[in-house]
């Protein structure tokens, strides 16, 4: 990827592509096949392969609120076009009873439309505090990665100084 000041760059994040560049970074390092170590006790997360992150369910909150807060909100827009349509009709004909129906009901389509706007912030909120997890979690492997790779230059750069 090159940088150029006209275009943006488009972030994408895949980690299963993140670790084989780091695996090519290792075995360049150390100048032969990738070793398996040890892992260290405690730091390690284990991801699920591609396959299965394909296949996972996504949270439940973020499903419940998609399945509740659309449907209320076509709903709830649907009531309260009803009851616009019922008060327009009471201020142009004159009839109040279509006043005393409509009104309310246009109330409660707001409020059904209300409802489905506020869990959908919820929704997005949860999503955005898990993704924001997940950086965290990414930030953390970067600067292991770092610290490794860091150390592993230095004690090549004292191998070759003591050759």
């Amino acid at each position: 990827m090159y940088l150029d000041a006209n275009r943006p760059i488009a972030v994408r994040y895949d980690p299963w592509e993140l670790n084989e560049r780091l695996r090519h970074m290792q075995r360049v390092l150390h100048a032969g096949p990738l070793k398996r170590q040890a892992p260290p006790a405690g730091d390690v997360r284990r991801d699920p392969s591609p396959a299965a992150a394909e296949t996972d369910d996504p949270p439940q909150p973020a499903r419940w609120v998609t399945i509740v807060s659309w449907p209320l909100m076509a709903l709830g827009f649907g009531v309260f076009a009803c009851g616009a349509t019922l008060v327009g009709l009471s201020v142009t004909s004159g009839r109040s009873e279509l006043w005393r129906l409509g009104l309310p009901t246009a109330l409660a389509g707001q409020f059904g439309l209300l409802l489905a706007l506020l869990l959908q912030l919820a929704g997005r909120s949860a999503g955005r505090k898990a993704a924001t997890s997940q950086v965290h979690q990414l930030d953390e492997q970067l600067e292991t990665i770092r610290r490794r790779l860091t150390g592993a230059l230095s004690d090549r750069r004292a191998q070759r100084i003591e050759k």
